[in-house]
């Protein structure tokens, strides 16, 4: 065999596996695609009106995001590139005003993230304990 077969032959190899691997990975389920449903992928989300707050895991939230359209933020009129740009429904106001949160250390309710990391009430039954001395 001619080295320019050779070289064809080996091209041809390389071509064809790169075209079957390409293949293989967008012959996947949109099931297998999509974000997970597990409990470890949750995050709070807080709604800047009226308080209320839910837990999405991460389909729930890919989810939320696709039915409210939020390619476009109403905020910032632009596009969403992450998760701390992004408003969701709130299903109690009606409003997109669901931001995401954190859970306070103490009792594990839901609070919009500030300075503090323990709810109000938390917060407040903090200030009230004396200070163990030592």
């Amino acid at each position: 065999m001619s080295q320019s077969v050779s070289k064809n032959i080996v091209m041809t190899v390389i071509l064809v596996a790169a075209v079957g691997g390409i293949l293989w990975r967008w012959s996947g389920t949109a099931e297998e695609r999509r974000p997970p449903a597990t409990p470890e992928s949750r995050t709070v989300w807080v709604c800047e009106k009226c308080g209320h707050t839910v837990e999405l895991t991460a389909r729930e939230l890919s989810d939320a995001r696709q039915s409210a359209r939020l390619s476009l933020d109403s905020k910032t009129k632009g596009p969403v590139t992450s998760t701390r740009e992004t408003y969701l429904l709130c299903p109690q106001c009606k409003e997109n005003t669901m931001v995401c949160g954190i859970k306070c250390i103490q009792c594990g309710k839901g609070i919009l993230a500030d300075d503090s990391n323990l709810c109000a009430d938390c917060a407040k039954a903090a200030r009230g304990k004396p200070t163990p001395r030592g």
